[in-house]
């Protein structure tokens, strides 16, 4: 049996195993790695003034836009009528369009890639020079895009609202793993350093250690390599048809009814 561990969070994760079900033959895990713990709202750490005069604001999640027009109503009512969203993909923009007048900008790459470089692509020769930039953000990431946008001679700002914690999982939650045999093969999507950071110990634990010599990683960028040392790692993105082509080529099609 092959079984596919997806440790992004939970709604992607099922949207994912749904897709995946009309492709293949597996047993699908829906893990999330990490979850989401929202920062007491600073004292004024932004102005209003500064506020009202950003042209563009880039959220990086779904998470950032909710917490940020739940939790810093004063700075989402202090934001310009004429303020630009950017976000990374359709997911966060439809989150948007929830608190966002209906006629806002919102502004993400629309090919497969969803990340902060493909963003960039998009929009740095559209932003107006000497822009002003809020990033809506976790603890930490997104450094590429500030760096950029901060070397084209735009003004950026940050505001972290949540920070990401490792999920911990029980021992009777992870006895699957411990009690795969010889026979089952194992492939894990990861989508962010953290989620590897916070769920491999825990799979290193419980999982035997010749099933995880030959577990396939799936991954979204070349730089999480760097965290799975020795390990059969292959670039995806997060997109059914992808994660089921990359499966189609690596495992035995007939034996999981994996069709090409």
């Amino acid at each position: 049996m092959l079984h596919l561990v997806l440790t992004s969070n939970s709604e992607r994760n099922s949207k994912l195993i749904c897709a995946l079900k009309h492709l293949m033959s597996a047993t699908f895990h829906n893990m999330p790695a990490l979850k989401i713990m929202p920062l007491i709202p600073p004292q004024d750490i932004l102005s209003s003034d500064l506020i009202s005069s950003l042209q563009y604001v880039f959220f990086v999640s779904k998470n950032a836009v909710a917490i940020f027009f739940k939790n810093y109503e004063k700075y989402a009512k202090a934001l310009p009528t004429q303020i630009k969203f950017l976000c990374v993909g359709p997911g966060t923009a439809s989150e948007i369009r929830k608190y966002s007048a209906a006629d806002a900008e919102i502004i993400f790459p629309e090919n497969d890639v969803h990340d902060s470089y493909s963003l960039y692509l998009k929009i740095h020769k559209l932003v107006r020079p000497n822009s002003k930039i809020l990033i809506v953000k976790g603890e930490g990431g997104r450094e590429f895009f500030k760096t950029a946008m901060s070397k084209d001679g735009h003004e950026i700002y940050e505001l972290e609202i949540y920070k990401r914690l490792s999920k911990d999982y029980s021992g009777h939650e992870m006895s699957i793993f411990s009690n795969l045999d010889s026979q089952d093969d194992l492939a894990i999507l990861f989508t962010s350093p953290d989620g590897i950071k916070g769920l491999m110990p825990q799979l290193e634990k419980y999982c035997k250690p010749e099933l995880l010599k030959r577990t396939l990683y799936l991954i979204l960028h070349e730089n999480h390599r760097d965290l799975l040392p020795n390990k059969k790692c292959e670039i995806v993105s997060l997109e059914a048809n992808i994660i089921h082509a990359k499966l189609a080529s690596i495992f035995e099609p007939m034996k999981y009814n994996i069709k090409h």
